[in-house]
């Protein structure tokens, strides 16, 4: 036997609608707001006054008694209000619906709260229309109880909507609240506290999303702009939906000691953009969210092939070539190897970058501060310690980084000396002996050397010769080197070598 089924909404749904939404004041400016924009409003005002019985007047800003918060908007205003608690059913047309994805449950952010909705439709034919108002509490939001619509003379004139709804949040609080939200809102909004006599009504500050972008292009719908060193914070937002904004994942770009570079999309029009409903807090992980974040990378791509100084990593400079974009590669440069310290309350400045001539010296390992100080003070003795440059794996790729050869490997070997002469140290208990030399061995294969193959004595990339030169020597009481003399030198080119006299307690 077949049998069908198709999907509905239990009517026990509605009794959870008080818990679709947090109920804050955020999201109730959020979804009021959007409200009165697709009402083709031209202004909105915010207003918050004291209760009708107010008895402590220093309250409204400690938030102990609810103040009253009015939202009035001068839009086409609400025809039918069976739509009100209709959930999933906007009013809107379908071409509205199709572009912004309406989905019909905003409302429902003052489920909790409860509210009172004053509206005057707008006329089509010259001749006023009447207005109406419904008070609604949580019960009214749960099914549990009708509304009763009553005539309202002082409705909004000659269209518009009017919600109110009590918040026990402080004036400064609300405030707030209504300024994030009309920060990048397309619409002028003026706040009136009318809590405090004498405080005149104000617009709040709105300021473009994409305020400060060095280039700006548009993308099936959206407006990418490109930001060159902007700074924001941990999951910052880089979307704007009509003032709604959030974090979508958008790319940045780090150059090779250079700008930070990051994009950020305002929506136009742009119907394939899926925001998770009802909130719209999120974007929804699909196919076109990927290809977004694709064409914002090129944005970027585009906007630092128009800077005189891109600095591009490898990979990014290769991703811009292939999509046809030319952008110019880092210049030969790079920063001094300095040995690190072993206090983690020293604080030094970086290097300055410094030209990379054809034999410098890429240390391509990071060693503790023991070994890394030893090693500097054999490359000050033996002067190469001006060649040694710190590797950066962002330019691995680049011709004139991969030449370069690296150091992969350092190896140090103490040999004690006991009446002026090496050997082993045979006299009963515990006796003191001088260190005799410290021998440091560095280099790669100049074949493996761009893999980061480590130097061995037969290189485990292609088995080739290790390319460093070692040489031992004897060191007198003075602590001088004496005359060295090279022990392996291999096939390879020298890549450096050292020998660093030092005194040490040697116990046989």
């Amino acid at each position: 036997m077949t049998r069908t089924i198709r999907a509905r909404i239990h009517e026990t749904a509605v009794k959870r609608v008080t818990r679709i939404y947090a109920a804050t004041l955020a999201d109730i400016f959020a979804e009021t707001l959007q409200n009165s924009r697709r009402a083709d409003a031209a202004r909105v005002r915010i207003s918050v006054s004291d209760p009708v019985a107010r008895l402590d007047k220093s309250a409204a800003t400690t938030g102990e008694t609810p103040l009253t918060v009015t939202i009035t908007d001068d839009g086409a205003g609400i025809a039918n209000p069976a739509v009100l608690l209709s959930f999933g059913e906007n009013g809107w047309d379908d071409a509205l619906v199709e572009r912004e994805d309406a989905a019909g449950f905003g409302f429902a952010s003052l489920a909790r709260r409860g509210c009172a909705v004053s509206s005057r439709p707008r006329s089509l034919d010259g001749e006023m229309v009447p207005g109406w108002r419904v008070q609604l509490a949580p019960e009214h939001f749960l099914g549990e109880a009708d509304a009763e619509v009553h005539a309202h003379d002082e409705a909004p004139y000659p269209c518009g909507t009017s919600i109110s709804y009590e918040a026990t949040e402080a004036i400064a609080a609300i405030r707030n609240a209504a300024e994030n939200a009309a920060r990048h809102y397309p619409l002028p909004v003026v706040f009136d506290d009318a809590t405090e006599e004498g405080t005149a009504a104000e617009e709040l500050p709105r300021r473009a999303f994409l305020d400060g972008a060095v280039h700006a292009e548009q993308w099936r719908g959206l407006v990418f702009g490109v930001f060159r060193n902007r700074r924001d914070g941990y999951r910052d937002p880089d979307l704007n939906f009509f003032g709604l904004t959030l974090t979508s994942g958008l790319p940045k770009v780090e150059t090779v000691h250079g700008a930070t570079w990051s994009v950020l999309a305002d929506v136009d029009d742009c119907p394939d953009l899926e925001l998770v409903l009802p909130a719209r807090k999120e974007a929804v992980e699909n196919a076109f969210l990927k290809d977004m974040r694709d064409a914002a990378r090129l944005a970027i791509y585009r906007a630092m092939a128009a800077d005189p100084s891109p600095r591009p990593a490898f990979e990014d400079w290769t991703r811009a070539r292939e999509a046809g974009i030319e952008i110019a590669p880092p210049p030969a440069v790079l920063r001094p190897w300095r040995p690190s310290v072993a206090d983690c309350n020293d604080w030094r400045d970086p290097a300055k970058l410094a030209d990379v001539g054809t034999d410098a010296l890429v240390m391509d390992r990071d060693p503790e501060p023991p070994e890394a100080q030893t090693l500097w003070r054999a490359a000050e003795r033996d002067g190469f310690a001006s060649r040694l440059v710190e590797a950066d794996r962002r330019l691995e790729g680049y011709s004139w980084y991969d030449r370069l050869d690296r150091v992969t490997e350092i190896t140090v070997r103490v040999s004690g000396m006991g009446n002026g002469g090496a050997g082993t140290l045979r006299a009963p208990g515990l006796r003191p002996a001088r260190a005799g030399l410290l021998s440091l061995c560095f280099g790669a294969c100049r074949r493996c050397a761009a893999r980061g193959a480590g130097a061995t004595p037969a290189c485990r990339g292609c088995a080739g010769p290790r390319v460093c030169q070692t040489r031992s020597g004897s060191a007198g009481s003075s602590g001088r080197r004496a005359g060295a003399m090279p022990v392996n030198s291999g096939r390879g080119l020298p890549v450096g070598d050292s020998v660093w006299p030092m005194r040490r307690s040697v116990f046989a």
